[in-house]
């Protein structure tokens, strides 16, 4: 009788325990798996942007004697920027304007080398005479509320290429181009919520090379004194975007 009794209550405790296991893999199974967020970046959107710029402009004269410069300098630089781009399930695709204005416009003077190829404390400047306006195409890989893209397409600046020397006071010949080119670069962005992005952004600019012919300060041109300048430059801007408009809300998929 005690036997048997025994091997009842042996069973009993073995039949308990594996349905507390049963149980408790069952909750384990049942516990929903943390969602992921999934942001929709399709949407107008409108924005501004700081950073530091840094500009290089050389040059050399087209006729005989041969003589180059070379100016460069670094500043800030910020603007804003209008843009709209859609998503095809990860695929971003967008089109953005930006106007920029640089903080300090002169890129400095520099004297000519080899210095016996100019008269005595001849210098050549260069400036920002403008902003730079660009219009371009970005393409982007949705990550959740993260999007790193390329950028790139058209930019617009002009150039202010003034001649000093010691006997006069002040520039003593002159030109301004107005200058076209391209730009490519990278970035990311974040969305803070529905609307409201930031992000960070490096652009190369090259604005290629174009000759002109200076202006003395009698208003005469003057031919002999031709440079061919080119003009290049990087920044690195972080930005802040408000997005008007969106195919849907934020969702959490499981």
């Amino acid at each position: 009788m005690k036997a048997r009794f025994g091997w009842v209550f042996a069973s009993a405790i073995l039949l308990g325990t594996i349905g507390t296991a049963s149980a408790a893999d069952m909750a384990v199974k049942a516990a929903p798996l943390p969602p992921v967020v999934a942001y929709n970046w399709t949407g107008f959107y409108v924005g501004g942007e700081i950073g530091g710029i840094w500009g290089q402009a050389d040059a050399n004269y087209v006729f005989p004697p041969p003589a180059t410069f070379s100016n460069h300098a670094s500043t800030g630089i910020g603007g804003g920027f209008v843009g709209f781009q859609y998503q095809w399930n990860r695929l971003v695709l967008g089109v953005e304007a930006n106007g920029l204005g640089v903080f300090e416009q002169s890129l400095g003077r520099s004297f000519c080398n080899p210095v016996t190829s100019c008269a005595p404390g001849l210098a050549i400047g260069h400036r920002w005479q403008d902003g730079i306006f660009t219009a371009g195409g970005r393409i982007g890989l949705a990550a959740g509320m993260w999007m790193p893209y390329f950028t790139g397409g058209y930019a617009a600046t002009r150039l202010y290429v003034p001649t000093f020397t010691p006997a006069i006071v002040g520039v003593a010949e002159s030109f301004t181009q107005d200058r076209s080119g391209w730009y490519a670069g990278v970035g990311v962005d974040y969305a803070l919520n529905r609307n409201w992005i930031i992000g960070v952004e490096y652009r190369h600019y090259d604005f290629g090379t174009a000759r002109g012919v200076p202006t003395r300060i009698t208003g005469v041109l003057n031919p002999a004194d031709s440079l061919d300048t080119s003009l290049k430059a990087d920044t690195v801007v972080g930005r802040v975007s408000y997005k008007f408009w969106s195919a849907g809300p934020i969702v959490a998929k499981y």
